[in-house]
């Protein structure tokens, strides 16, 4: 199969090229402003400096402004975060928080993930799964950055999953410190901030005990209120009655590309007594608290992101039918959205080309000038 094509391959050398080419245009530039000097301004050559120098100074900038304006460093294990930007991503999750970190992050900072998890996972308590225990362990971190358990909670829910080991290792790690957690989850909030905040309202309905289905379905919609280009669409469901069932997720938006998704799901049997109760604490003996009951639902439910690509600025709105194999609706809802219109980006192009065209303009009316003032000597 086709390999996948490393942005950050293309990333790195790309925005070094653009740096090296402003460099050079204003060394080029200082050259023609010190010839100026040398000349003086009321001399033929030093105004043609001066309109050269002024040339390759618009050329610069407008080379600077082409860039994506997301800076980068390659010093600290964090710094191609802001600059990456996800080509692709799974349509239907199955380890939740590990496949949205893993989406955002940068190639390098995932392999180094890959062999921390790896590693980590090995230390776990016998008789816990690795899947669940990844998920655990990641939902914890982002209920640590988003404020919803505190440290003593935080270190007795990680010493219930890894071992004293596992947890010293954990704690010790030089890559993966809480400031770089913090860091992935407040990129991945950027990237899906509707997945967080579906997240959030169903760790409040686990902790206030209101956690209901409909339809013998357990469903959930969220979407982002402002747009800035492409946006996600998430829905958890889960099945709540004792046979299986297939429904049928459908999308339709006038506004946004698709505009008419259908997605098919196969939905194992499911229990709603064992997922559906009284309140619950944020932390708890074993897995009767809001945490572990967060990571049961997600492994027992499906959980869906679909990208969306806007049609046109401002208020927009997006139908989400789930329907049965026949075609009768089963629930339905309405997201209403905004879509912001671009202006700095399209300022930020129309810089480049403005910059660029009158840049060129004046090198080569200096060119010229310079040519006719030899042939008259």
């Amino acid at each position: 199969p086709p390999r996948e094509r490393d942005p950050s391959g293309e990333l790195i050398p790309r925005s070094f090229g653009a740096t090296t080419s402003a460099i050079v245009l204003l060394i080029l530039s200082l050259i023609l402003l010190l010839v100026e000097l040398a000349r003086g301004p009321a001399d033929p050559a030093g105004q043609i400096a001066h309109l050269a120098a002024s040339s390759f100074l618009l050329l610069a900038f407008g080379e600077h402004l082409g860039r994506s304006g997301r800076l980068f460093t390659s010093s600290t294990e964090t710094g191609l975060l802001e600059a990456y930007d996800p080509p692709i991503h799974p349509s239907t999750l199955h380890a939740v928080f590990e496949e949205i970190l893993l989406t955002v992050m940068d190639p390098l900072l995932r392999a180094k993930y890959e062999h921390f998890m790896g590693e980590l996972i090995e230390h776990r308590k016998p008789k816990i799964e690795a899947l669940p225990a990844k998920e655990k362990l990641l939902a914890l971190q982002w209920m640590r950055c988003d404020g919803q358990i505190l440290t003593p909670a935080l270190s007795s829910e990680i010493e219930e999953v890894l071992e004293e080991e596992g947890v010293r290792f954990l704690k010790e790690h030089p890559v993966f410190t809480p400031d770089v957690w913090t860091q992935l989850f407040t990129k991945a909030s950027e990237v899906a901030p509707a997945f967080f905040r579906l997240m959030r309202r169903t760790t409040e309905r686990i902790r206030m005990g209101n956690l209901r289905g409909r339809q013998d379905l357990l469903v959930d919609v969220d979407m982002a209120n402002i747009v800035d280009g492409s946006t996600g669409l998430f829905m958890y469901i889960r099945n709540l009655d004792a046979t299986p069932r297939t429904v049928v997720l459908r999308m339709q938006s006038p506004d946004f590309r698709p505009n008419d998704l259908a997605l098919t799901f196969h939905l194992p049997a499911g229990e709603g007594e064992s997922l559906l109760g009284s309140a619950l604490p944020v932390s708890g003996e074993g897995d009767q608290d809001v945490i572990g009951s967060l990571v049961r639902l997600l492994q027992l439910g499906t959980t869906s992101w679909q990208s969306l690509i806007p049609n046109r600025d401002g208020e927009a709105t997006v139908t989400v039918r789930l329907e049965n194999e026949d075609g009768d609706l089963l629930l339905g809802q309405q997201i209403n959205t905004r879509v912001r219109s671009g202006t700095k980006k399209r300022l930020r192009r129309s810089g480049v080309v403005v910059s660029a065209t009158l840049g060129v303009l004046g090198v080569v009316a200096s060119v010229i000038l310079q040519v006719n003032r030899l042939l008259s000597l």
